[in-house]
């Protein structure tokens, strides 16, 4: 009975929150020993959990001043905007960059230049040279003693070596035109035009010798009016035999003497060969020619 008096007065709010649950079990084991009645068990109220904590935070945060949030944002921009600002380069960047452009431009153009198929050697000397040289290469002679012994016993062949490697000249002659035409064919005539291109720009950026491609099925550039005027010119019995040079400036003298519809005769020559050129441009490579773009763009 007076126990059930101060289990009513009890409770458990009165305790710190972290305690009361513990302290109130003990004064209840405490009483009911007391009185000899049976041990009470009570259920501890729970403990807030963490994720509520958690979402407490969460909602602080969400409830801040939007004005504040909006100026840290800004700030973040703006700072990551000034640390990616780029650094002028140095002089040695410049160059640097600029080799690296010139390097890969080069590469460019030599992928588009084509390589042709090795060629055999063509000619006997060349052959005999190959040969009495793969019979000394790993002598004790000095490389320049090596090679005048090379050139004297290829000079100095048998009439019987001689025509043995005379034929096989011949033979590789054959084997490389077949080789090369077989090649050439494996690529469009504007592949071929195209890789010609290339070859006359890096003969000129690299400052060695790129010959243009052969090829039958490239469509022969149209012929200027001097051009038509001049080779009418050499063709006349009076410049033949004097020297080149002269004839040369006795034409330009002449071709600047005549007067405009004296030129117009050629002129039309030009035009002619000119649409001839436009037209098979087309039916050759598929494509107009740069100048026939350039007038439809302005049409």
């Amino acid at each position: 009975g007076s126990s059930g008096g101060f289990l009513r007065t009890l409770h458990v709010g009165a305790l710190p929150r972290p305690t009361g649950a513990i302290g109130l079990h003990n004064q209840l084991r405490h009483i009911c020993l007391t009185g000899n009645a049976r041990p009470v068990r009570l259920q501890a109220p729970a403990i807030p959990s963490i994720q509520w904590m958690a979402q407490s935070n969460s909602f602080a945060t969400a409830s801040a001043d939007p004005e504040t949030a909006k100026a840290s944002k800004t700030k973040k921009s703006s700072d990551k905007t000034k640390n990616n600002k780029k650094k002028p380069l140095t002089e040695a960047q410049k160059e640097k960059k600029k080799d690296q452009k010139h390097k890969a431009e080069i590469a460019e153009l030599k992928k588009t230049a084509l390589t042709p198929p090795k060629k055999l050697p063509a000619s006997f000397f060349s052959l005999a040279f190959a040969e009495k040289y793969s019979a000394i290469k790993d002598s004790s002679l000095d490389p320049k003693e090596a090679f005048k012994a090379v050139v004297a016993q290829a000079k100095s062949l048998s009439a019987e070596d001689e025509e043995r490697l005379k034929t096989q000249a011949k033979a590789n002659t054959a084997a490389n035109a077949a080789a090369y035409e077989s090649w050439l064919r494996s690529y469009t005539p504007l592949q071929i035009k195209e890789a010609n291109a290339a070859r006359r720009t890096l003969s000129r950026l690299v400052k060695k010798d790129y010959r243009p491609l052969k090829d039958d099925r490239l469509v022969r550039h149209p012929a200027s009016a001097y051009s038509y005027y001049l080779k009418e010119f050499l063709s006349a019995s009076e410049h033949q035999g004097k020297p080149v040079n002269e004839t040369f400036k006795d034409a330009a003298k002449a071709w600047n003497a005549l007067t405009q519809s004296e030129k117009n005769r050629y002129n039309e020559l030009f035009a002619e060969d000119l649409a001839r050129y436009e037209k098979e441009h087309q039916e050759v490579y598929g494509v107009p020619t740069r100048k026939q773009t350039q007038t439809r763009a302005q049409l």
